[in-house]
């Protein structure tokens, strides 16, 4: 194994860029609990039976494309599993 202390030129973050990243990172953070609560009140706020649209509609519109694709390949080994039984 290479011995980095004695190559390595690089001595730490100064203190601005640790008060930068701190910064950063907590915005990071900020923005995202914004698009979680976002997406609660876009579930809770919908009423079950409602003309602009059900519970359904508003679950559906706080997924992801990855959420989508998490619930498609379930539904899809499902269905090979129903379909591809040994006989």
């Amino acid at each position: 194994m290479k011995d980095h202390t004695k190559t390595s030129s690089w001595k730490g973050y100064t203190y601005d860029e640790l008060k930068f990243r701190r910064i950063l990172t907590t915005t990071k953070i900020e923005l995202e609990k914004n698009v979680i609560a976002e997406r609660i009140d876009n579930i809770k706020g919908g009423h079950m039976f409602s003309n602009k649209g059900g519970w359904l509609t508003k679950a559906a519109g706080a997924l992801d494309y990855v959420d989508y694709a998490a619930i498609a390949y379930g539904i899809g080994k499902r269905l090979i599993r129903l379909f591809h039984h040994k006989k």
